[in-house]
């Protein structure tokens, strides 16, 4: 999801997420794809932190 954002729709979504109360679930999917021993999820989450700025 997050991957597939151009750069101009991060900082909306992230208002949206935060206003929503849904970022603290969608850490913590991240944070779980990152421990991950599926290459392809953790590879998604560490891009996907990155691109929100959290790495």
């Amino acid at each position: 999801m997050i991957g597939a954002m151009r750069e101009d729709e991060i900082a909306p979504f992230l208002k949206r997420t935060i206003s929503d109360h849904a970022l603290t679930p969608l850490m913590r999917e991240l944070n779980a794809d990152m421990l991950s021993a599926h290459p392809v999820r953790k590879a998604a989450a560490t891009e996907a932190l990155q691109r929100i700025g959290f790495l």
